[in-house]
């Protein structure tokens, strides 16, 4: 199903892949498949193609920032760390690796911000793919996860 997504979306110029990449993005599932948890073997190439495939579905994450910031100053560090946007809703102090604050919000948006499934898997998937953007310590990783969910 997902491959067929991918190619329609693909075929659509929808998003910026080709039938070539979602087939590669099949392959690398389908080898995955065998040897347990699948999402954590695509590259980031096909992690981009199929969070593409479900941003042209409409994600409601019901008025809450899930976006994560980058930056100097954060907790009177000297040194740049990410910080979650709404840090009302998100309280979580700063860190230096984003893979702490992305896997906060992901598992805590879930209950406070109500989301369906479609919404908690797009946070999962832009979590991962911050995670392997410039090693989860850069301005990059930040982009990284908040364009994937549409928080640009």
């Amino acid at each position: 199903m997902q491959h067929t997504k991918c190619a329609n979306a693909a075929n659509s110029n929808d998003i910026e892949a080709s039938v070539s990449d979602c087939d590669a993005q099949q392959a690398e599932c389908n080898a995955a498949a065998g040897g347990g948890n699948a999402k954590r073997f695509l590259t980031r190439k096909a992690r981009r193609t199929a969070l593409g495939a479900r941003q042209n579905q409409a994600l409601d994450f019901n008025g809450c920032n899930l976006a994560i910031e980058f930056g100097a100053g954060n907790d009177g560090r000297k040194e740049d760390s990410f910080v979650p946007v709404d840090s009302a809703t998100f309280n979580h102090g700063s860190a230096l690796n984003i893979k702490v604050i992305s896997d906060f919000i992901c598992q805590q948006a879930a209950n406070k911000c109500d989301l369906g499934d479609a919404e908690v898997a797009a946070c999962d998937e832009a979590n991962q793919l911050a995670q392997g953007t410039a090693n989860g310590k850069a301005q990059a990783s930040a982009d990284a996860f908040n364009e994937a969910l549409g928080f640009a």
